[in-house]
């Protein structure tokens, strides 16, 4: 019975382990100034290298088709594609085809009491 016991935690320590290897944890980061510093625990580090240190596995960037405000930019995106890549990080690119919401759909997002009513 004890053996059974055994073989059995270590199954199921082992089914554990893969799982959390698996976890998808990550953050959108495409507004995150190149270069940005946080502090850890006092220490200040990279902002990647933070989000590395605790547990982040993916990052997410927007890629936008022409960006007018930030630098979302092809460029920008590969460079930081590259950054990401060089702590380990899984990379999810969400490509934005349009950079304003068409004027047709505009009525259809209004906010409660600012442009009208609804």
């Amino acid at each position: 019975m004890r053996q059974l016991f055994v073989c059995t935690f270590a199954l199921l320590s082992a089914a554990v382990t893969t799982l959390a290897a698996d976890y998808h944890f990550g953050a959108d980061i495409s507004g995150m100034t190149p270069g940005a510093t946080y502090k850890d625990h006092g220490v200040e580090k990279p902002a990647l290298q933070v989000f590395r240190d605790n547990g982040y596995n993916w990052v997410r960037y927007r890629l936008w088709h022409t960006p007018t405000r930030g630098a979302q930019n092809l460029d920008y995106v590969i460079a930081r594609a590259k950054e990401a890549k060089k702590l380990g990080f899984k990379f999810l690119l969400n490509y934005h085809y349009s950079d304003t919401w068409p004027t047709r759909w505009a009525s259809r997002f209004r906010r409660p009491g600012r442009h009208g009513r609804r």
